[in-house]
């Protein structure tokens, strides 16, 4: 019995320090989830959460990786196989998709758990978990240590990397890094065939786990493992020999994850994607974030690429292991730790030359930072090591339990070390933040359509957020098309993405009057109420800098004047001056600015001292339109005479001496005000503004009116007839519509051309044509009936391979369970 609770105390340690780190308790409503993130934007602001964001660089989970796991879940609750997720990028591949990280066990914890917060907690927990064990059976079958073992564990599962990435498909790769090297090492020192089936498993659920880079980095380290702990003593035949069984059964898992990483590579290929290479993979680490092994935040929010901290202690065994090499006194165990240490340092801090670095396969399309995960491997096993060590010097002998306190002791310092920096990133929320409705994204749920879409403005974070609810956009986050990211950004939101994958919109950029709107079926914009200063804005010229300062004082006596060109003649409603009241509630006195163009003044605008506040922008909207020319402008800011004393001033961006200054008192200032220049938009009269709740608008287009449309001829410039095409049925593998013109016409669907999607008329196979190069349109007659259907026949055939494999690999399993 004392056996058995000293082989169950590690176990016990991992698991409570695993839910101590999270620090949330979700029997009291609260999980562990970037929604701190969500709940501060103005589309969820009417809630009223007084929650502070613990840390910013979190919105990927809640606009990409969530809302796969989301719809997968309530897939799989309503006996649906989620191969299609019908809403970001209207549609993408489901389950197979590598990135998804859907085929792991934290999701199938977040499946099997009704209540989607409980469930998330308890997903994240299991990460942790498999970490934290499998770095313990490791290092105990290295060390032969549970003390040391422990201690290890906790250097693996906590370290820096996870922290910083643990929302994401990092994670649930790199958890099953240790499983895999156990494997190895099981089998290379007891030649147990029983080690090759579960290498195989732990193997496939790393690559399952959704970043191949991180299999790559884990290769890479395993393949110094294999050459450290190979048996060279029985001759280089027999290590020949295991090398092959072990790739033949390393082969079997890419087998079984075949046909997810085929799902990968058709994306990539459907959307060109691979030209994110142009980019060069490259590492942000240089040799002064060697710093950031002692002092983890240099600054006051942690970055996520640039953290790989371990703790302090790690560092010093780190010291006492190079120790020990320089007397001689090396073992297998500390030679691979320090060759991964030295390889992950090389590449991650750029010391190689990068066409070096780049050769390796997928090293030049990701940043290099992110193989610091290995330096948790290796301070893993070092730690270990040096700690299984001095437990074992003699002069322990006679002092009984002194080892076991003082190991507990460092195992304690390390936890609370690590929870420091775990918190930084990531803790407690209320579970009621997990992604609430709002009266207007209830209100859409409710009247939006099948196969109509979206568009949310940046109030609602990042583009895509809204799929989590089950509200198709066209611009949520993830890989499109040349021909969708021509049509998206020329045509309907001009530089609505802000990187090659993800898109934040402003409605006032929004061409309403594009007939784009209607043929890609976008029925809704969620957006910001219009000011009732300006109205709804577009702002046509903002200026920047790199820094900003305030202006001279502006008083009665001496206005600022600012003379600038453009860049070409615009015509403007009204303009933004970014102003200082120098710690004043609001203005002393009230402002008034005026255009000149040539010297001839053509606009003039005044605001109360009520409406200036403090470092924030101020509107100054034209009674009428103004005219700027391309050159000889001129900018007046005058303070109006006052009884009151205060100070005022604009924010300017210093520059270079050139056609733009400011005029101080005669004597030219080289500065530019921070101004935006605005004209007022609105939308088209079939388009109407409801008003759910304050400060928010939901702008509904009356002119997409069914779940798709006839057309005479495949020409962008027609007008699409929703009333011609009746909605039979749908579900997100199959629609089918029934044609009711009397001519003969094309019917189009408003939901994405993808892959392995087929089209049916009256039952029988149809030529499938794309319009816009994004749409599938179908040619038909009067009374015809359309069936769109989703039928990936490789998923069938690669995933009947990847069965066979799992299968042949759980057989072998049971054959070998008893194998010597």
């Amino acid at each position: 019995m004392r056996s058995l609770t000293l082989r169950g105390l590690p176990y016990l340690v991992i698991l409570v320090c695993s839910v101590l780190i999270m620090g949330a308790n979700p029997f009291k409503g609260e999980t562990v989830a970037p929604t701190d993130i969500l709940v501060n934007y103005p589309g969820w602001q009417n809630l009223n959460f007084d929650l502070q964001t613990r840390h910013p660089n979190r919105s990927d989970m809640l606009d990409a990786r969530l809302p796969r796991w989301i719809q997968a879940k309530r897939a799989l609750r309503n006996g649906e196989l989620p191969i299609w997720n019908p809403y970001p990028v209207n549609g993408i591949p489901g389950l197979q998709w590598l990135p998804a990280a859907i085929l792991t066990p934290a999701f199938g914890v977040f499946a099997a758990i009704g209540d989607d917060a409980t469930g998330y907690y308890f997903a994240l927990l299991s990460n942790l978990l498999i970490a934290g064990f499998g770095a313990y059976l490791l290092l105990f079958a290295l060390t032969r240590n549970r003390l040391a073992a422990t201690f290890g564990a906790l250097v693996f599962a906590f370290n820096g990397f996870h922290a910083a990435w643990f929302f994401w498909a990092h994670i649930t790769s790199s958890i099953w890094i240790p499983w895999v090297f156990l494997c190895v090492h099981g089998y290379l020192t007891t030649r147990r065939r029983i080690y090759l089936p579960g290498l195989t498993l732990v193997t496939a659920f790393m690559v399952l786990g959704g970043f191949p880079t991180v299999t790559v980095y884990a290769l890479m380290a395993l393949v110094i493992f294999s050459l450290v702990y190979a048996p060279w003593s029985e001759g280089l035949r027999t290590v020949l020999k295991c090398a092959l069984v072990l790739s033949l059964f390393g082969i079997l898992a890419f087998l079984i994850s075949a046909f997810s990483i085929h799902s990968l590579y058709e994306m990539l290929q459907a959307t060109k994607a691979m030209e994110l290479r142009a980019q060069r993979g490259d590492t942000p680490l240089e040799l002064l974030d060697f710093i950031r092994f002692v002092f983890p935040i240099q600054a006051r929010m942690p970055s996520v690429e640039q953290t790989f901290y371990v703790g302090i202690l790690p560092l010093l065994f780190l010291l006492a292991g190079a120790i020990q090499l320089f007397r001689g006194r090396a073992s297998r165990n500390l030679v691979f730790a320090l060759l991964v240490l030295a390889m992950t340092v090389s590449i991650a801090f750029g010391l190689l030359p990068r066409k070096i670095v780049w050769a390796i396969p997928t090293f030049d399309s990701n940043s290099w930072s992110r193989m610091t995960i290995l330096l948790a491997l290796g301070f893993a096993v070092i730690s270990a090591e040096i700690i299984s060590r001095w437990v074992r010097i003699p002069a322990w002998r006679d002092l009984r339990m002194a080892p076991t306190l003082l190991v507990s002791l460092l195992i304690a310092v390390q936890f609370v070390d690590m929870r420091n920096l775990f918190q930084a990133f990531n803790g407690p929320v209320p579970s009621a933040t997990f992604l609430p409705t709002t009266p207007t994204i209830g209100y859409v749920k409710k009247h939006l359509e099948p196969l109509q879409s979206i568009l949310a403005d940046r109030v609602y974070l990042i583009s895509g957020t809204l799929t989590n609810y089950g509200l198709p956009e066209w611009f949520a986050h993830g890989f499109k098309t040349r021909a969708e990211k021509a049509v998206l950004d020329a045509e309907l939101v001009p530089g609505g993405h802000v990187t090659k994958t993800a898109a934040m919109l402003d409605c006032a950029n929004v061409r309403t009057d594009a007939n784009t709107m209607e043929l890609l079926g976008i029925r809704y914009l969620l957006c910001a109420a219009a000011r009732s200063d300006t109205g709804r804005v577009n702002t046509l010229l903002a200026t920047t800098g790199e820094r900003h300062v305030p202006s001279p004082l502006i008083t009665p006596e001496h206005p600022l004047v600012q003379h600038f060109p453009l860049p070409h003649a615009m015509q403007i409603d009204g303009l933004k001056l970014l102003m200082a009241t120098y710690s004043r509630p609001q203005a002393y006195t009230d402002v008034r600015v005026e255009l000149f163009h040539d010297d001839q003044l053509v606009g003039s605008a005044s605001v109360d001292a009520a409406e200036i506040q403090d470092n924030q922008w101020v509107a100054f909207p034209f009674p009428q339109p103004v005219e700027l020319g391309s050159g000889n402008n001129r900018l007046e800011v005058h303070a109006l005479p006052s009884d009151q004393d205060g100070k005022l001033s604009v924010w300017v961006y210093p520059i270079k001496p050139g056609g733009v200054r400011i005029e101080r008192e005669g004597d030219p200032y080289y500065a530019q005000v921070a101004v935006k220049l605005y004209h007022r938009i609105t939308f088209p009269g079939y388009f109407v503004e409801h008003h759910l709740e304050d400060n928010l608008a939901l702008i509904e287009n009356l002119r997409v009116t069914g779940s798709g449309y006839a057309l005479s001829a495949l020409d962008p410039q027609l007008r699409p007839d929703y009333t011609a095409v009746r909605l039979l049925n749908h579900s997100p593998t199959e629609v089918q519509v029934e044609y009711t013109g009397r001519q003969h016409a094309w019917v189009v669907l408003p939901i994405r051309l993808y892959p392995q999607w087929h089209a049916y008329i009256n039952g029988k196979p149809a030529g499938l044509s794309g319009f816009m190069g994004m749409l599938p349109a179908v040619s038909v007659k009067p009374g015809d009936r359309v069936t769109y259907r989703y039928e990936p026949y490789w998923l069938y055939g690669l995933g009947a391979l990847s069965l066979l494999s799992l299968l042949v690999t759980l057989y072998l399993a049971y054959r070998w369970r008893d194998a010597s």
